[in-house]
């Protein structure tokens, strides 16, 4: 039978992945604790930070998300093209 190869090939994958892990999940958390250092996430995302609450788009681009023109802007268009599309 087959049994020993297979067998050994799957403990194979095994030692290889986990040779990989004890190489990798140290060099991440050393890395995590230097970013941790600079002041955390913030340092972490460059620049642009957390996009949460932050980037706004133009009346225009929101227009054109919800499918409107200049002309059909009402709060219940806007309400009915939202639910359409994002609820």
């Amino acid at each position: 039978m087959a049994v020993g190869p297979i067998a050994r090939m799957v403990a194979q994958a095994v030692i290889l992945t986990a040779s990989v892990l004890a190489r990798a999940l140290p060099a991440a958390y050393a890395q995590a604790v230097q970013n941790a250092k600079k002041g955390g996430a913030q340092a972490a995302s460059g620049p642009a930070g957390s996009m949460l609450g932050k980037a706004r788009i133009s009346r225009d681009e929101a227009l054109q998300v919800l499918n409107l023109t200049e002309g059909e802007v009402t709060v219940e268009s806007i309400k009915k093209q939202y639910d359409k599309y994002f609820a």
